[in-house]
């Protein structure tokens, strides 16, 4: 039996979701939050034969590692580059890279960066993927009934950003995207999001400020899917899985260029003709009291000009094209369905690795 620690039990990370597709996927056992501790009450660790952390910066992971460790391998699956974590995080992380009997990433540049900081550990590569019977090109005629059900014109350009709405995130440039979409007359905006308490005044206030947009919240429907573009604002990435997404869907993307995973991504086509990254340097106000990333207010007018300029020079797609862009990604590594291949097999070799203590 192989479980995997689940701290939402309701989708709301990029982790939660792939979390949610390999317990269905690959049979694995979701254990749950309880308070602040994981629940382990109905599971026999006698019968465990792998335990899964795509968490291991988390108090509540390193407690299941330093309590069952000693006797059941630990796999731990690193998705944020190490600068991302404040300091309370990379203690917690070290203990868990120290307690775990395989190490995973999630982008070869992030393979390469922990081995640099952790060099004692032999560190794999298992690229996120897509399911592409989830992301796949929309019909026109679907396109057209969304609009219709959305209330968007017909011969709008249709702009879709997903994701959460904080300065991590990029919210900055987001707001400056949106000035210019509630001026134009030829796009409209959509964003899809989940609902959190901390963001439902940035929600409202998002919603009375500006015209030819709107915001979906929920995962019900996945509205990138009936877009014309694609924008990522975010200044966190390491494996951007909405771009991802977007691409799978068929979908053009303007980005953030934050990510040396993008140059890992365009390696991979011989030409990649829809994919716009805008180069960016986020700042670290952590100390500053602000807390966490930010675009330096002197560098945004310029950002605008360019991530404008990317969205513009955009072409809208046909039909056809949208299937051939998808398609370039259906056969990738990138695929949910090449990925749990690969995972079963790692995830096999981690369970006959020894722990990183044995009892006597």
């Amino acid at each position: 039996m192989r479980v995997i620690l689940s701290p939402h039990r309701s989708p709301y990370f990029g982790q939660d979701f792939t979390i949610k597709h390999l317990v269905k996927s690959m049979g694995l056992i979701p254990v749950y939050l309880k308070g602040d501790s994981y629940d382990f009450s109905g599971i026999d660790p006698g019968k465990v034969s792998l335990i899964i952390s795509r968490y291991p910066d988390h108090e509540a992971d390193v407690r299941v590692m330093e309590t069952y460790g000693d006797y059941i391998p630990v796999a731990i699956h690193l998705h944020l580059r190490f600068d991302f974590l404040n300091a309370d995080q990379r203690k917690k992380l070290r203990r868990a890279v120290s307690l775990a009997s395989a190490h995973f990433t999630n982008c070869n540049m992030l393979a390469e960066e922990y081995s640099r900081i952790f060099p004692d550990y032999d560190w794999v590569c298992v690229n996120n993927g897509i399911d592409p019977s989830i992301f796949y090109p929309a019909s026109k005629c679907e396109r057209n009934l969304f609009r219709l059900q959305n209330g968007i014109a017909p011969g709008k350009i249709l702009i879709c950003y997903c994701g959460r709405l904080n300065q991590a995130k990029g919210l900055q440039l987001l707001e400056e995207l949106l000035k210019f979409v509630a001026g134009s007359d030829n796009y409209f905006l959509i964003v899809q999001t989940l609902y959190h308490e901390k963001y439902a005044a940035t929600i409202s206030r998002l919603r009375k400020t500006y015209k030819n947009f709107s915001i979906y919240l929920g995962q019900d429907i996945k509205v990138v899917r009936y877009a014309d573009l694609h924008v990522s604002t975010s200044l966190s990435e390491t494996t951007s899985l909405v771009t991802l997404e977007a691409l799978f869907s068929g979908i053009p993307v303007v980005c953030t260029d934050v990510t040396a995973f993008y140059d890992e991504l365009e390696m991979g086509f011989a030409s990649f003709p829809y994919f716009t990254r805008i180069p960016v340097c986020p700042v670290n106000v952590e100390n500053s009291g602000k807390g966490g990333l930010c675009i330096d207010e002197s560098a945004l007018p310029n950002l605008k000009t360019e991530f404008i300029k990317g969205i513009t020079h955009t072409l809208v797609l046909t039909g056809n094209q949208r299937q051939a862009l998808s398609l370039n990604l259906l056969h990738s590594k990138f695929n949910m369905k090449n990925m749990i291949p690969y995972l079963s097999l790692v995830y096999g070799q981690a369970e006959r690795a020894p722990s990183h203590f044995v009892l006597a």
